[in-house]
């Protein structure tokens, strides 16, 4: 393995700088440094070798220098390299960026507030991860400053009206609770628990021949295309959904600088598409049935009284919403 194939594989659980995330990225970077012994050459304490040291010593500490800025360079999104690599040290590198994105407190303070108030659940994404990333810009806003916290009630508020469209029957339901189990934490767990009863079918594989990529495959449960399979590929230590061979193709030559060869991506789905769409019946239905009429018919064929009279069956369905948290959380785990 060359030194930059090990260098591609020390930084592929570090989430790349794209100007907003700088604080965890830089705690990230540091740990990874820090790891690896290289951090001495960020804080510029890194003593290169005497004069008289032994050609082995002089040449590691040349791949080390050239491994820790490379690190820094790799955990960078592709658009902000360019102007990084023009400084010469491991150390210049990070003062560069330090300058560009470590934010002052107020401006930190907003940032932080402007995350918290603005999140909203993103398109396919998890449940538990929204609900996740709601909490950890709770608990940023906290460690900010005191005043800052936001409250319980503030943090179910926020849930609820970022939880999506599809979620609307759910919230619905949420606010018929009482005012007592109103917390964060119920909330939450009624969510989740709406999720995990909606979850669909899911199939999780290796990519044969790709060291870490994922192979995902997801049954859709509702609507015309219930039964259907869709295939996503997630990339070595990443989140990212891949949900196209033209993703794929740009995540490898982008990112990873490899060529993408389509042959090691398989997206036809292994299993055939089951028919799950059912015809069920309607909950409120009139049956018309004609009545034999008794009047007789003159010569014609005609009834001395046209009119038709008609039978009509009508029939309804109550349904009834969840009034507390416990019965919306026991509807959901009978479902």
């Amino acid at each position: 393995m060359t030194d930059k194939d090990i260098t591609k594989s020390a930084t592929a659980g570090v989430t790349k700088l794209d100007k907003v995330n700088y604080i965890q990225w830089a705690i990230d970077v540091q740990l990874l440094l820090e790891e690896k012994g290289l951090w001495p050459f960020v804080t510029g304490k890194q003593v290169e070798p005497d004069v008289t040291a032994t050609q082995d010593a002089k040449d590691r500490f040349d791949r080390n220098k050239a491994k820790s800025r490379a690190i820094i360079l790799q955990c960078l999104v592709p658009r902000l390299q360019p102007a990084a690599m023009k400084f010469p040290t491991t150390k210049q590198v990070w003062d560069h960026l330090k300058a560009l994105f470590e934010p002052s407190s107020l401006a930190r303070e907003t940032a932080l507030l402007e995350t918290f108030y603005l999140i909203r659940r993103k398109d396919n994404e998890e449940v538990d991860s929204f609900i996740a990333r709601v909490l950890k810009a709770a608990d940023d806003l906290a460690g900010a400053a005191d005043d800052l916290k936001p409250a319980d009630r503030n943090k179910a508020y926020l849930l609820i009206n970022r939880i999506g469209k599809e979620y609307e029957h759910q919230v619905q339901a949420i606010y018929q609770w009482q005012t007592a189990d109103f917390t964060f934490e119920k909330v939450s767990k009624a969510l989740l628990a709406e999720a995990n009863r909606r979850r669909s079918k899911v199939e999780r594989a290796p990519v044969p021949g790709k060291s870490g990529w994922i192979r995902k495959q997801v049954q859709r449960q509702s609507g015309a295309t219930a039964g259907q399979w869709d295939v996503y590929f997630y990339p070595p230590g990443q989140q990212v959904k891949l949900r196209s061979r033209p993703e794929v193709r740009s995540y490898c030559e982008n990112e990873l600088n490899e060529p993408y060869v389509a042959t090691d991506y398989d997206w036809k789905p292994s299993q055939k598409p089951v028919d799950t769409v059912v015809q069920e019946p309607s909950t409120e239905q009139a049956v018309v049935e004609p009545q034999s009429a008794t009047d007789e018919s003159d010569n014609n064929g005609t009834s001395e009284d046209s009119n038709e009279t008609y039978a009509v069956r009508v029939y309804l369905a109550e349904i009834s919403e969840s009034n507390t948290y416990e019965e919306a959380i026991d509807v959901q785990q009978k479902a």
